[in-house]
C-alpha cells in the first residue's frame, strides 16, 4: 500500500497542475490510466520481491550464526518463518534499482507540480493584490470627485 501511495502521490500534482493553472478538465480516462499506471508499477514490484524473496523456516540449520545472535533478541522455535535472499540475486538488485527510480521520478514529478502550482498561486495571489490597490485608488478617486460635484452643485 506504501508503494501504491509513492507513485500515486505525483498524480494528484498533476491533476491539481491541469485544473488550476491550466484550466483543463481532467478526463475519466486519463485518471484511470495514471491509477492503472501506479497500480501496474507497485504490483510488479510487489510481484518481483515476492519471487526475489525465498521463504524459510528452521533458522538454526539454515544459518547457526545468524540464529544465535537473532535469538538473543527474539524467541525463534523451528517453525518461526523468515524470509532470505542470495546476496548476488539479480532480480533482487534490479527491483531494488528500478523500485527507486520510479521513486525518484515520482518525487521530481511531485516537486515539479508542487513548484508549478505554487508560482501559479504566488501569481493570483500578486494579481489579486495589484486589482485591490488599483480598486482602491479609484474608488478615493472617484469618491473625492463626487464630494467635488456635490459641493459645486
Amino acid at each position: 500500500m506504501l508503494a501504491l501511495l509513492v507513485y500515486a502521490f505525483a498524480m494528484q500534482f498533476y491533476f491539481r497542475y491541469r485544473t488550476l493553472c491550466r484550466n483543463l478538465k481532467v478526463s475519466t480516462a486519463l485518471q484511470f490510466i495514471l491509477c492503472i499506471f501506479a497500480i501496474s508499477v507497485s504490483s510488479s514490484i510487489a510481484v518481483e520481491l515476492m519471487i526475489a524473496y525465498k521463504f524459510q523456516c528452521d533458522l538454526s540449520s539454515y544459518d547457526n550464526k545468524t540464529y544465535k545472535t537473532i535469538s538473543q533478541y527474539l524467541i525463534i522455535s523451528k517453525n518461526t518463518a523468515f524470509v532470505v535472499s542470495h546476496t548476488s540475486s539479480f532480480l533482487l538488485a534490479s527491483v531494488f534499482g528500478g523500485a527507486s527510480l520510479t521513486i525518484l521520478i515520482s518525487s521530481a514529478l511531485s516537486v515539479y507540480y508542487a513548484r508549478r502550482i505554487s508560482q501559479f498561486v504566488n501569481y493570483t495571489v500578486s494579481l489579486t493584490t495589484r486589482f485591490k490597490n488599483t480598486y482602491l485608488t479609484t474608488f478615493h478617486a472617484g469618491y473625492k470627485r463626487s464630494i467635488v460635484f456635490e459641493n459645486v452643485s
